[in-house]
C-alpha cells in the first residue's frame, strides 16, 4: 500500500498518468497562447500556476483524467497503423521469395497475440522443445487465429495465471506496461500535434492582423513537427514493442511449463515435473 506505482507494476499508473499530464499541459498551453485571450484569463492562469499545491491538485486530477481518455482509447488502432507502415515502408517485413503465398512475416500481419508469428519464431530461431510447447498450448487454437477476440481472451487468461510467479509476472507487466504507455502517448503527441498546429495558424493570422510578433506562431510550429516526429518514430516502432510484450508472456508460459484444458488452467515448474 505504501509503495510509489511504478511503470510495469502492478496497478501501476505513471503509463496513464505521464502522457495524461503532456496532453494536460499542452491544452493549458494553447488556452495560454490563444491570441484573443483575455487578461483576466491570463491573469487566473498565472495565479494557478503561483499556488503550488492548487497546480500539483488540479494537475494530479486531470492529468490522470486525460491519461483514462487515452488509455480507453486501446492500442489495436496504433498498433494496426504501425503494422501497415511496416508492411508499406520497411523491408524486413516482407519474406524472401519462396514457396509461402503470403508475401509478409506474420510479425506484420498478425494480430494480437501474435500466434502465427510465435510459431515462426519458434522454426527459426528456438529449440525444438519450445516448438513442441507452442504447438500442443499455442499453435492448437491457429483454427481461432483470425477471432481476435477469443485469443485476446486467451493471452488474458496466460496473463493471469503467470502472475502466480511474481519475477515472471513483473517482466510480464513490464512490457505490458511499456505497450501501453507508448500507445497512449502516440495519441497525446497527435491530439498536441493539432493543437499546436491550430495555435500556430491563429497567432500567424493574429500577428498579420496587428502587426505583432511571430514568435509564439514560431514557437507553436516548431513543437508541432516535434510532437509529429516523436508520433512517427513511435508508430513505426510500435508493432515490436507489442510483439515483445507477447514474446515475454510466451516465454514465461514456457519456462513454467504451463497446461491448459477445456476444465481449468494449471501451471506447474518444469522442474516440478
Amino acid at each position: 500500500m505504501n509503495e510509489v506505482p511504478t511503470i510495469g507494476g502492478a496497478r501501476g499508473v505513471f503509463e496513464i498518468f505521464v502522457p495524461g499530464v503532456f496532453l494536460l499541459v499542452n491544452i493549458v498551453g494553447a488556452i495560454y497562447l490563444f491570441p484573443w485571450m483575455s487578461a483576466e484569463i491570463i491573469g487566473s492562469l498565472n495565479r494557478l500556476a503561483a499556488n503550488t499545491a492548487a497546480a500539483i491538485v488540479i494537475t494530479v486530477c486531470f492529468g490522470y483524467l486525460c491519461g483514462v481518455v487515452l488509455r480507453v482509447q486501446r492500442a489495436d488502432l496504433a498498433d494496426s497503423v504501425s503494422a501497415w507502415w511496416n508492411r508499406r515502408f520497411n523491408p524486413r517485413a516482407k519474406r524472401p521469395q519462396g514457396p509461402c503465398e503470403d508475401p509478409y512475416w506474420s510479425w506484420a500481419t498478425d494480430d494480437l497475440p501474435f500466434i502465427h508469428w510465435i510459431g515462426e519464431m519458434c522454426d527459426i530461431y528456438l529449440p525444438s522443445e519450445v516448438k513442441q510447447y507452442y504447438s500442443k498450448e499455442w499453435g492448437c487454437r491457429l483454427p481461432n487465429a483470425e477471432i481476435t477476440n477469443m485469443n485476446k481472451q486467451f493471452f488474458n487468461l496466460c496473463k493471469v495465471a503467470i502472475s502466480e510467479d511474481r519475477n515472471l509476472a513483473a517482466e510480464v507487466y513490464t512490457a505490458e506496461a511499456l505497450t501501453r504507455y507508448v500507445a497512449c502517448m502516440i495519441y497525446a503527441l497527435l491530439v498536441a500535434s493539432v493543437l499546436a498546429a491550430g495555435t500556430a495558424v491563429l497567432n500567424m493570422v493574429y500577428a498579420f492582423a496587428v502587426k505583432a510578433s511571430f514568435a509564439a506562431a514560431i514557437g507553436a510550429g516548431v513543437a508541432c513537427s516535434a510532437y509529429l516526429l516523436a508520433a512517427w518514430l513511435i508508430i513505426k516502432n510500435l508493432r515490436f514493442v507489442r510483439i515483445k510484450e507477447v514474446e515475454t508472456l510466451f516465454y514465461a508460459c514456457y519456462v513454467k511449463n504451463l497446461r491448459l484444458s477445456d476444465s481449468h488452467l494449471q501451471g506447474r515448474s518444469t522442474a516440478a515435473n
